[in-house]
């Protein structure tokens, strides 16, 4: 099963799709850099609980890439830990924590990584979608962060 996981559902206040945002208008509030990382930060909290879940500690770099006129745009406080080029090889293989640093990466638009697991696959794709495969039924636990989500058959990336 392939999850497609966003923030946006019922409850959501404000629809937004892209780190750009931050600073716009949207339906009448405006998008702080406080709100964007709130949402930012739920997104890495499950992504690493499903991990866990799922019994996944390493992942192998299928496809990655920089986006070098985003990356400096917005504040580097979760990108001082460790050097970025040296992990996204393709073919390389990132430990769960690794990983969990490029998702954050990723959803800032400073780069993509498309990573694979036994059984799976983790991608992020435009307005703010992440994607995940799993076996296991996966949603009271995007549910519990707060996150909506979709089940869909086929894999985007492939």
């Amino acid at each position: 099963m392939i999850y497609k996981i966003h923030h946006y559902g019922e409850k959501s206040k404000i629809d937004w799709t892209c780190i750009s945002e931050v600073g716009s208008n949207i339906d009448g509030q405006v998008l702080t850099w406080e709100l964007y990382k709130q949402t930012e930060n739920k997104y890495i909290a499950l992504l690493s609980e499903i991990l866990d879940e799922i019994g996944v500690s390493q992942l192998v770099v299928r496809s990655a890439g920089y986006w070098e006129a985003e990356g400096n745009k917005y504040p580097l406080d979760d990108f001082k830990m460790f050097d970025t080029s040296k992990l996204v090889r393709v073919g390389g293989i990132v430990e769960k924590d690794q990983f969990l640093y490029l998702a954050r990466w990723n959803l800032r638009n400073v780069g993509y990584a498309y990573v694979e697991f036994n059984n799976g696959f983790v991608a992020f794709g435009d307005d703010y979608y992440m994607y995940i495969e799993s076996d296991k039924n996966l949603t009271s636990l995007i549910n519990m962060f707060g996150l909506y989500h979709w089940k869909i058959d086929i894999n985007p990336f492939k």
